[in-house]
């Protein structure tokens, strides 16, 4: 009897360290799907009263079948998930593209290349801009409609009074993915319009040199003594002609500003030489 009693108690003892092990293993697999579904932590949190026993008494038949359920439950929701999934993942290259594109035209130097390098850079750019411009706007609007049906119909009755705001929502990266979308576009919007400002702001500084380089862009003195009214005092009189004028030369800038009247009797004023007779004989 001694014997069958020690045999049973070692035979428990087995069994509970099988159980164990096969609740470890178990709970391995929840942690992967839990990452893989996006699990949020009030998700988590409904499972963990069974997650976290490791007392061996507690180790029993019953929470292993629990754990059991649990992981298959998982897996019926990563099956449903998974084309979502699928699309977010495709998204998200595109996202990362169009950072990479960004970056790679504002390198003039990659034009530098020759030959087959600069033919592959190129096509390159080309891949990515299409992928940029006509691919993630269908997969944005197809991922829109999705993820509003998946919050209609997963959304708790008391939604609005809940605590929690993502509560019902799609899940990805700890975050409602639809505010995801809607945030990394509003971000990509401004980044654009700065980058649209700096461009301008570099364009004006360009013509602003330009500029300067063609027409000076400060005063350089000329050499030689200056004469400044205020410390010199009045102008010294300039010597008169026979008929009161001034002997400065009659040069244009002295005649331009003179009223003509003036203009014309100056010159009335200049004595003609005699004109000689075309008959007289030599």
């Amino acid at each position: 009897i001694r014997l069958g009693e020690r045999e049973l108690i070692r035979l428990h003892e087995l069994k509970s360290e099988m159980i164990g092990k096969l609740i470890r293993e178990q709970r391995e697999q929840i942690a992967v799907l839990w990452e893989k579904t996006n699990a949020t932590e009030s998700e988590k949190a409904s499972f963990r009263t069974y997650y976290e026993v490791n007392a061996d008494e507690e180790l029993t038949d019953d929470l292993l079948k629990k754990h059991e359920d649990y992981v298959e439950a998982l897996n019926a929701k990563l099956e449903k998930i998974q084309p979502i999934l699928d699309l977010i993942a495709k998204r998200e290259a595109i996202i990362a593209d169009r950072f990479e594109l960004e970056n790679l035209q504002k390198d003039p130097d990659r034009l530098k290349q020759r030959g087959a390098s600069l033919t592959k850079q190129l096509m390159k750019e080309e891949k990515m801009s299409r992928r940029v411009k006509k691919e993630l706007p269908k997969i944005t609007h197809v991922l829109e409609r999705t993820l509003t049906a998946w919050y209609e119909d997963n959304r708790p009755p008391d939604a609005e009074e809940s605590d929690d705001p993502d509560s019902g929502h799609f899940m990805y990266q700890n975050a409602p993915y639809l505010h995801t979308m809607q945030m990394q576009e509003e971000d990509w919007r401004k980044r654009k319009e700065r980058g649209e400002q700096e461009r301008q702001r570099k364009r004006q500084e360009e013509r602003a040199a330009s500029s300067n380089a063609a027409f000076g862009s400060t005063y350089s003195k000329l050499p030689g003594k200056k004469w400044h009214p205020s410390a010199a005092g009045p102008p010294k009189s300039m010597p008169l002609g026979p008929s009161g004028g001034d002997l400065r030369p009659r040069s244009a800038s002295n005649v331009r500003g003179r009223p003509l009247a003036d203009v014309s009797s100056s010159r009335q004023n200049v004595p003609r030489p005699a004109s000689r007779p075309r008959n007289e004989q030599g």
